[in-house]
């Protein structure tokens, strides 16, 4: 079984996976597997359709967005990742090859929900550098407060918060 970082109750990420460990996936309490690696790159490893089969087998969710390291900030990419992980059981199992860019989704679709300053945090912890998208962390996270304030109810003159 590949080694398995947790990050928070809601996910871990591992290095890729196979068959076999689908098993195990569900006997250690997860409820999902999401698969970030596309099928395209080079090594063996199981290919999405067939982890798809064998997370159904164990009743496990299942979700695959194929993200080359190069896409790793693409918006479109950061937001699919966000919708998908909001729609899975949790807690959910995320891979790839080496677990990072697993990871780097997950940080920055959170960045803004949860400070930027904790995603650091908890990648560090985890054994993750997640220096190359610190820029694109602060972004998301200004970009969601501007989201919250102009969505926030505008308070009477004169009433406290």
């Amino acid at each position: 079984m590949a080694n398995i970082v947790n990050l928070t109750d809601e996910i871990s990420v591992a290095p890729q996976i196979a068959a076999g460990d689908f098993a195990e996936i569900a006997a250690r309490g997860f409820r999902s597997v999401f698969n970030v690696r596309p099928d395209d790159e080079v090594g063996d490893y199981i290919t999405a359709a067939d982890a798809e089969r064998h997370a159904r087998a164990h009743d496990l969710g299942w979700r695959f967005l194929p993200t080359p390291g190069l896409e790793i900030t693409d918006e479109d990419k950061v937001e699919a990742f966000a919708e998908m992980f909001e729609q899975l059981p949790k807690p959910v199992l995320a891979y790839c090859k080496s677990g990072t860019r697993a990871a780097l989704l997950w940080a920055q679709a959170k960045a803004g929900p949860i400070p930027v300053e904790k995603i650091i945090d908890i990648a560090i912890e985890a054994g993750f550098d997640i220096a190359s998208i610190y820029e694109e962390l602060n972004e998301r996270e200004e970009a969601y407060r501007q989201q919250v304030a102009a969505t926030a109810p505008a308070a009477e003159e004169g009433a406290y918060i």
